[in-house]
This record gives structure tokens, sequence and C-alpha cells, in this order.
């Protein structure tokens, strides 16, 4: 199993595709387009959060904001797409992806997922599993 990681703008660390939630679209389809418009994938979404994790606060954020983790198979991935000259994309197995997430509840969210994963292959084997957060 592998995750999709993508950097983030500001500081340039790992991190999973993430937005807010869109007027008029689900947290799920929320989250679909932006794994599309940050790393250019898409992919079948997963209608209910694998786990969550906060983004902690800081002088633009006074609280405490929880991110919801939406898994995707990811089907087709392009080769241009709308942030590529802002974010880096990396492809990463479960032991590199929680060595380069640094924050603290993200790499064991990913843990969950490839854990779930893992279970299921005996049934119906999935590659290139990514995540996306709203």
């Amino acid at each position: 199993m592998v995750f999709l990681l993508i950097t983030s703008r500001g500081r340039g660390k790992w991190i999973f595709p993430k937005g807010g939630l869109m007027t008029g679209k689900t947290p799920w389809e929320s989250a679909a387009h932006e794994a599309y418009e940050e790393a250019g994938v898409e992919g079948e979404i997963e209608e209910s959060p694998i786990g969550s994790y906060f983004l902690p606060i800081t002088d633009e954020r006074p609280q405490p904001v929880e991110v919801k983790m939406f898994p995707m198979l990811v089907t087709r991935q392009r080769d241009d797409w709308k942030e590529m000259g802002q974010r880096y994309r990396h492809w990463a197995v479960l032991a590199e992806a929680k060595r380069l997430i640094t924050h603290d509840g993200l790499a064991d969210v990913a843990l969950l997922l490839a854990q779930r994963e893992t279970s299921r292959s005996e049934v119906s084997p999935k590659t290139r599993t990514a995540f996306r957060t709203q």
C-alpha cells in the first residue's frame, strides 16, 4: 500500500491533501476536489472518514480545527495540475510516510488506513490508496 503525500505551501512539510468545506458539496466531494487541485489525482473517494487529527492554534487560527480524513482509491494521476508549481507530490509506503509526516496525529491516521486495508486485502486487494482530508 502506498500513500500520496504533498508538501504544504507555507513550510514545505509533507502532508496529505486537505482543504475546507465547499459550498454545495459534501465533505467527501470537497475532499476529492481538493485532491484534484492540490495533487492532480482523481479516484473513488469514501463517504465516511477513516479518522481525524487537529490543526494547532496559530495567529491566523485561534481555535484548533478538526480535519477529517477521507480515503481515496486513486484511479488517475495527471502530469499537470492546478497547484503543481506550488507543491511537490510523492507516493510513499507506510514506513516512509510515517517518517516524512511530522504533524502530530497525522501519521497515526495513515496507520489506521493501512491496518484496515491489510485486513481487507484477502477479499479485494487494492493498490495506490491515498488519503484525502477535509
